[in-house]
């Protein structure tokens, strides 16, 4: 009787964890991936969110500047603000009506768009994307009417006007908040 050579056991158990071990890394490397595009996807919906706010509070911006126009405009100019001086321990002491505020006070180390208590804000009417969330807001601060309308010459024509006009976006679900501030001059 012919018989087939004897071998050893440890062999075919070799194979078996070789395999186990493979199927470890694959799906290591699965999860990995998985856990890699999920990163990547947040990432993307934030930054989306983020141009979504900085277009909303650009918005505002814009037409916070024109709203300055206007009151530089006025026969009377800037009768649109109010004449009470900002206290610089209550910022909401009625020096804001409908967005335009009287100019800040030097002593003063506190923003208003830095309190979150202070309600002076003003909603902007101008249409922003369906897809932002919230209204974005404004605020108009007249800094006076004694600036160099020439930067070349800043002794000569001192009676052009500066406004600072703070906006911001204002989502109601906790997104990305921008703000932004730009300084307009006219004459």
């Amino acid at each position: 009787m012919n018989t087939l050579p004897h071998r050893p056991q440890t062999q075919s158990g070799m194979v078996l964890l070789m395999a186990l071990v493979m199927l470890l890394l694959v799906t290591l490397l699965g999860v990995t991936s998985v856990r890699m595009l999920t990163v990547e996807e947040r990432m993307a919906t934030n930054a989306f969110d983020r141009n979504l706010a900085f277009q909303a509070a650009e918005t505002a911006l814009r037409e916070g500047e024109a709203l300055a126009d206007a009151q530089s405009l006025l026969p009377t100019p800037n009768s649109g603000f109010p004449a009470v001086a900002m206290n610089c321990t209550n910022l909401n002491n009625g020096a804001c009506t409908s967005g335009l505020c009287s100019p800040p006070a030097a002593a003063c180390n506190s923003a208003r768009w830095d309190d979150a208590s202070f309600n002076g804000w003003r909603n902007a009417t101008t249409a922003v994307s369906p897809l932002a969330v919230g209204a974005p807001q404004f605020f108009v601060e007249h800094l006076g009417s004694n600036f160099p309308c020439n930067p070349q010459e800043p002794s000569l024509d001192l009676h052009c006007e500066r406004y600072r006009i703070t906006a911001r976006s204002q989502p109601v679900d906790g997104r990305a908040v921008v703000i932004l501030q730009s300084i307009y001059a006219a004459q």
